[in-house]
């Protein structure tokens, strides 16, 4: 039975709540379970017969690439567990590293880094995950721009447009951060 109602909508998150592990919500991906319950996935387990590398049509998005725009660290990391392959690129093609560093997420960044993902990888549009950071206007992107540099992330390195980091950035916290690294390198 699928959900199409407000009203079924609701009464599928009191579910999702009550009847925890067992649950079974009938879909092809574990997507829907993100945008259907606000509860974690990690509480419910893998749902039978859900596919965690399905895509969603629209987007083209796998569940781990929407737990990774979200901020959604638990899922990223159960997903992870449970065998997504972080290397299925979304509709445009960006993996998880780009998704985590455009959306200046510094926790999920350090759990992909940690999973073995490569986060030196250019994407082809000829952007690395540093430079999608360095686009951003929040703390956060400062904060995962210091998680990449603490792995080997050169921040010198020159996108498509032959500009570096420092070059592209308007953001305040990320030129403090290239500062106090280019004055006393991974003392940060």
């Amino acid at each position: 039975m699928y959900i199409s109602t407000r009203r079924r909508q609701r009464g599928a998150r009191h579910k999702c709540a009550r009847e925890g592990p067992s649950f079974h919500f009938p879909m092809q991906s574990l997507f829907r379970l993100l945008k259907r319950c606000k509860y974690f996935i990690s509480s419910f387990g893998i749902l039978k017969g859900a596919d965690v590398n399905a895509k969603q049509e629209e987007s083209g998005q796998t569940a781990l690439m929407a737990a990774v725009l979200r901020g959604k660290t638990n899922i990223v990391s159960y997903l992870l567990k449970a065998g997504a392959d972080p290397m299925i690129g979304e509709g445009s093609g960006y993996h998880p590293p780009h998704g985590a560093a455009f959306q200046g997420r510094p926790e999920i960044m350090q759990i992909l880094i940690d999973s073995g993902l490569d986060v030196n990888s250019f994407h082809d549009d000829g952007y690395l995950p540093l430079h999608r950071v360095c686009w951003g206007q929040e703390k956060r992107h400062a904060d995962t721009l210091v998680v990449l540099l603490k792995h080997g992330v050169d921040p010198e390195v020159k996108s498509k447009d032959g500009k570096t980091c420092r070059e592209m950035t308007k953001n305040k916290f990320i030129l403090d951060v290239l500062d106090s690294w280019n004055a006393d390198e991974k003392e940060l």
